[in-house]
């Protein structure tokens, strides 16, 4: 019984190391495909942010006429950390190979899938 919970925990580090994110993963264009504000939906904000990844560890942050940053960012441990030029940071999750950006302050969620 100790030999195949063993073995079950080996296969699910195994499997979680594979899902561990890279700069590779991350690089290329990203476009917003759900925009949330106050748990509500935006559709006419989706397609309209956008962040390009570059394999310099700088990126881009395009919202629109309204915003534009830039910056660097980190890959660890499965994790991304955005520092931008001007000393903000934001943390940003992988799912199913999906972007999540979720702010607490401004109570935005957006989501970014890769473009082709």
């Amino acid at each position: 019984m100790r030999l195949i919970r063993g073995v079950v925990v080996v296969m699910i580090m195994l499997v979680s190391l594979a899902a561990i994110v890279s700069a590779e993963d991350i690089a290329g264009t990203w476009e917003s495909i759900e925009y949330y504000r106050n748990g509500k939906a935006l559709p006419e904000m989706v397609g309209k942010a956008r962040y390009e990844f570059n394999e310099d560890g700088t990126y881009t942050h395009n919202m629109g006429r309204w915003l534009t940053a830039k910056g660097t960012y980190t890959v660890e441990q499965g994790k991304v950390l955005l520092v931008s030029d001007i000393g903000g940071k934001t943390d940003i999750s992988l799912d199913e190979g999906r972007i999540i950006v979720e702010n607490t302050r401004t109570r935005l969620k957006i989501i970014y899938e890769k473009s082709e």
